[in-house]
């Protein structure tokens, strides 16, 4: 995990890429905020940040409806939402009344 003192402080646009590059790895269908951060090499709140006050960066990612094994939240594009979830997984989404959320 990346902490405040290793990281490095992108501008908002060079974050916002950053977190779209680790979203769109190929090797995960979604991740976690931690293991987005370790992909930017950025502090976790920064990415928790980038995501709670970047509105550009909003319309881009999706919550995934389903918790990792260990129950941290997972994130996606809503564009490989669209094309990649199952079909289990888009029928969760759709009818959930309890929305997975992140932890501000």
């Amino acid at each position: 995990m990346v902490d405040a003192a290793t990281s490095h402080d992108p501008s908002e646009a060079d974050l916002r890429d950053l977190i779209m590059r680790a979203l769109n790895d190929r090797r995960f269908r979604a991740r976690t905020i931690e293991g987005i951060s370790a992909d930017a090499n950025v502090a976790r709140q920064k990415v928790v940040d980038a995501l709670k006050n970047d509105l550009q960066l909003g319309n881009l990612v999706k919550i995934f409806p389903v918790r990792a094994k260990d129950g941290r939240p997972l994130l996606t594009t809503k564009d490989r939402f669209i094309s990649e979830a199952t079909f289990t997984e888009k029928f969760i989404d759709f009818f959930a009344s309890e929305r997975v959320t992140i932890e501000y």
